[in-house]
């Protein structure tokens, strides 16, 4: 005779008269309109019982008892997790479920119930040889340090806390808890609710980086944090105007208005500019129209020109690259309202109109302006065992007929449990 077994509970599979289950993949959207599976989101089982006297005599159970079981299921995660069977298979074998729901009817005798239960998944089970969480687990152990701070506490992910998701980004980071078995989180609802009022990530990998929590949802014992490098002045819209002065003292003068540190690398005269938006949307309308790039890293920001091939790299070999996509720029036209002025090289291709949110009277930015549009115009994308050490335009090659590329990294996405990391690269000319 089969079984379904859950909760501590078996009885013979002839009382389920349905059962269903999802394994959803969690997809992260890349800026080149790719997707790259980050783990799978939380699961549930559902499970529909029917308890009758006669179906409980024809199999030998108690039908009074059976029914008293069921009703009085403990619906708490603080239970006993256990492994879900329906006779020989296991679904999802890596998790071990609590019942989070039962709901019943029953007829105008009250005799024959049929039970809605909704098993959920708040455990990774420990023995499990075939399955990519029992992976993770594995894997966990050589995870970075990863620490939760808020309102002067600190709360180091380990032992009973289950990470199942962790991704760096250059400008931020996404976690994922198991958090159904711990105390120190569940049990203290004001703590959790500062997280999102002042609450940051330290993640201690080859560069140890802290981030500013900017959401978090705890639910049914899944905790879900975004964080970001920019402090929360980052994203509050103000005004700011500058006149006679240069570049690099407008983009230290907006970091600190973001209150994140910097390190300004270029040059340039500006007569005149005028904000009205928040300080990230001054970096970008200043990268658009001066021709630098951000790089971020260690919860810093540097300005630097685009770097150009001149073999001096010692580049990191990349694993499944796809085709390098390169759109044609010869020119651009460079206008601030006052002034306009055109840079062009040799190459057929288009040309590209850019209006610059400051004024200046030199031609000092067109070339750099140009150099940016053409490095953007030229990038692929890799997968490549996850390496640490790898940071914003870290050198890189890639192989394809016979040619030799060098790039930059522009972007990454690191995740720590399936030991991969996704980039997109730009190539340099």
């Amino acid at each position: 005779m089969y079984y379904v077994e859950f909760n501590s509970k078996k009885l013979p599979i002839e009382f389920v008269s349905a059962f269903s289950y999802t394994k959803k993949a969690r997809l992260a959207e890349h800026s080149d309109q790719s997707v790259t599976p980050i783990g799978f989101e939380a699961a549930e089982l559902s499970l529909r019982l029917i308890i009758s006297p006669s179906l409980c005599s024809a199999f030998g159970v108690d039908y009074a008892q059976t029914l008293q079981d069921i009703k009085s299921l403990d619906i708490s995660r603080k239970a006993l997790p256990t492994a879900v069977k329906l006779g020989n298979f296991q679904p999802l074998l890596e998790l071990l479920f609590v019942p989070t729901s039962v709901h019943y009817t029953t007829d105008n005798d009250a005799q024959n119930y049929e039970f809605d239960i909704t098993l959920s998944g708040i455990k990774c089970a420990q023995a499990s040889t075939n399955s990519r969480a029992a992976g993770a687990i594995e894997i966990a152990q050589s995870l970075p340090k990863v620490i939760l701070s808020s309102g002067g506490k600190e709360l180091e992910i380990k032992e009973e806390i289950t990470i199942y998701k962790l991704i760096e980004t250059p400008d931020g980071c996404e976690l994922g808890l198991v958090v159904g078995n711990d105390s120190e989180i569940t049990k203290d609802s004001s703590w959790k609710t500062a997280l999102v009022n002042g609450g940051k990530v330290r993640i201690e990998a080859a560069f140890t980086t802290e981030y500013y929590i900017t959401s978090a949802d705890l639910e049914d014992g899944i905790l879900q944090i975004t964080a970001s490098i920019y402090p929360p002045a980052a994203f509050e819209a103000t005004t700011a105007q500058y006149s006679e002065t240069t570049l690099q003292a407008v983009l230290a003068d907006v970091c600190r208005r973001a209150g994140i540190p910097c390190t300004v690398k270029v040059s340039g005269s500006l007569d005149y500019c005028l904000f009205q938006c928040t300080p990230l949307e001054m970096l970008q309308q200043l990268q658009d129209s001066a021709g630098f790039l951000i790089a971020a890293q260690s919860g810093k920001l540097t300005f630097a020109d685009v770097p150009k091939n001149n073999g001096e790299y010692s580049p990191i070999e990349s694993i499944l690259t796809e085709n390098i996509d390169i759109e044609p720029i010869s020119g651009i036209i460079w206008n601030d309202g006052v002034n306009e002025f055109e840079q062009k090289t040799t190459d057929s291709g288009s040309i590209q109109y850019i209006n610059s949110c400051f004024r200046c009277n030199t031609n000092e930015y067109a070339q750099k302006r140009l150099m940016l549009a053409r490095y953007w115009s030229r990038s692929f994308a890799a997968e490549m065992p996850l390496n640490s050490r790898i940071v914003q335009y870290s050198a890189i090659s890639v192989q394809t007929s016979g040619n030799l590329h060098i790039g930059v990294v522009d972007f990454y996405q690191k995740d720590y449990i399936n030991n991969m990391m996704h980039i997109d690269v730009h190539v340099l000319e």
